[in-house]
């Protein structure tokens, strides 16, 4: 289901099952024009509804730089904006969807499978933050719905990239990679207290889309947006 989160001047947007939002699904360009609708007719500023052709890298592309009809041909895995009116988001179906944000003067949003996690894909949108002078300490984060740890079954060569968050049971090695964001995220500056976190599990949860439970092709869509 979709929904709304506000926090100030942000709008934060979330889908499940409800709607195919990948880049190449047919069905997605109608699903997403339910989001401008509904931004829409909440009387609210909305210009554009952007996001970028993912290859689980760490390249982060900045609105200001490009034609936001555009980025979808960008191959990048995070977005950041001080521009209003633009909702920027990813998709996944396990990855997590990481977003920070100020109190309505920056956002940003991340594509973060075990490869951006490892490559601490956000530590770029913190760069962004702080050269446009705001502190980390004043940074929101938002951890959205991806594989819960009790999932995401992985190889033993996990306790080497994530030898903090990897641990073993009867059934194999498991990797818990929203405790390795939340941490980093920690680590990096951001208070405790300026965390959001979505408790749903891809995979666990029947209303979201999972590519591990069976290898769809669809795609949830995690978003934020400044309003004006």
């Amino acid at each position: 289901m979709t929904s709304f989160i506000s926090h100030g001047k942000l709008i934060i947007c979330t889908t499940g099952q409800d709607g195919d939002m990948s880049l190449n699904s047919i069905g997605s360009l109608s699903n997403r024009k339910k989001i401008i609708n509904t931004l829409k007719a909440a009387d609210i500023d909305f210009r554009n509804l952007v996001s970028v052709y993912q290859v689980h890298g760490n390249r982060v592309v900045d609105t200001a730089d490009f034609d936001v009809s555009a980025l979808e041909k960008e191959k990048a895995d995070g977005i950041v904006t001080n521009s209003c009116g633009i909702m920027i988001g990813v998709t996944t179906a396990d990855c997590i969807p990481v977003l920070l944000y100020t109190s309505g003067r920056q956002a940003a949003v991340f594509h973060a499978g075990w490869k951006g996690v490892q490559l601490k894909i956000w530590r770029k949108g913190i760069d962004f933050f702080n050269n446009c002078g705001m502190p980390t300490g004043r940074i929101h984060a938002f951890i959205g719905s991806g594989i819960c740890s009790k999932c995401y079954n992985v190889g033993e060569e996990f306790k080497v990239r994530f030898p903090a968050d990897t641990y073993k049971n009867d059934s194999g090695f498991y990797c818990d990679l929203k405790t390795a964001v939340y941490r980093d995220l920690r680590v990096c500056g951001i208070p405790q207290e300026n965390f959001m976190f979505s408790p749903y599990c891809s995979m666990c949860s029947p209303g979201l889309f999972s590519y591990r439970r069976n290898q769809t092709a669809e795609r949830m869509f995690t978003g934020i947006m400044i309003s004006a």
